[in-house]
């Protein structure tokens, strides 16, 4: 079953989360923030990714530094020819095992994380943080977000996707009784990861 996130209660679940944070944050302007988020991720991976160190991803992480959602970018050799060009991946998580053997793991309260998605921010939909904090929870209400829709609307004989159009497409599967959630990126951010010229603004 497919659900696109404009048509799903994902806007109301991120509005609640952020008043779990003190955050008055309107239900009809999440769709701009979180458009703001994934192409913060997506830029930021794009600028500092590394052919020599291979891979790297940025994190939100909870309190205690746990791991809830990642972007990874990798560089993989091309097997055929290592003279010529290899390829990017580029893959999004729930899963704190999938960054453990990422070379360079950023985390969202970096200073050259929090640079760049305050100019996307500003640049896509002119919003400003008032804070550091408030932007940290933010990302906190997007995670919070998205997997209370998947954990309530998991079925246990069909795939549930919600679907980000030029974004991303979040999937929450029953597999041996467990819920099992997934994140993919769209074409249109896999495409902003490896064209160069188009970081170079």
């Amino acid at each position: 079953m497919e659900i696109k996130l404009i048509e799903s209660n994902v806007p109301q679940l991120f509005s609640q989360a952020a008043r779990t944070y003190a955050i008055d944050w309107a239900a009809s302007d999440t769709k701009d923030i979180i458009e703001c988020f994934v192409t913060g991720f997506s830029r930021f991976l794009g600028i500092v990714k590394s052919k020599e160190e291979k891979s790297c991803a940025v994190a939100i992480n909870d309190l205690k530094g746990n791991m809830r959602f990642a972007a990874i970018v990798r560089y993989h050799e091309n097997e055929e020819d290592p003279e010529r060009p290899g390829n990017w991946s580029y893959e999004m998580t729930f899963n704190p095992e999938d960054i453990k053997d990422v070379v360079n793991v950023y985390v969202t309260t970096d200073v050259r994380f929090v640079k760049v998605l305050q100019e996307v921010t500003y640049n896509l939909k002119f919003i400003k943080y008032n804070s550091v904090a408030m932007m940290e929870e933010l990302l906190q209400s997007f995670v919070d977000s998205i997997t209370e829709f998947l954990d309530s609307n998991a079925k246990q004989d069909e795939a549930v996707d919600l679907v980000f159009d030029g974004f991303f497409t979040a999937s929450v599967a029953v597999e041996d009784g467990e819920k099992v959630m997934g994140i993919v990126p769209d074409g249109a951010m896999k495409r902003l990861i490896k064209d160069d010229s188009s970081l170079e603004n």
